[in-house]
């Protein structure tokens, strides 16, 4: 593991520190990213959780994008069709 890294890592968790370590990063950092973010200030999450929050928001965001289809006619989008995405969308996972 990298210097780099490791401070990063210490200084995503500390819930603390303001500044960061050296080669770290804070929320001066992360706040110019695309989308900007701010450190968790706490414990990392599992990784049971991690992939759970990334699903649901991949998910949004392919709901979202779908939508733009069915925008005309907000009742085209059925228990069928969501039915419908849903299985799309496991199947573009697995891809």
């Amino acid at each position: 593991m990298t210097d780099e890294l490791a401070n990063s890592t210490l200084d995503w968790i500390d819930p603390t520190s303001t500044s960061p370590r050296s080669n770290g990063a804070k929320d001066e950092y992360y706040t110019t990213q695309s989308p900007a973010y701010h450190v968790k200030n706490g414990p990392l999450d599992s990784v049971d959780e991690t992939y759970r929050r990334t699903l649901a928001s991949t998910y949004q965001t392919i709901r979202a994008a779908i939508m733009r289809y069915v925008a005309h006619d907000e009742s085209a989008w059925t228990p069928e069709f969501e039915h419908y995405v849903r299985i799309r969308y496991a199947w573009t996972l697995g891809a």
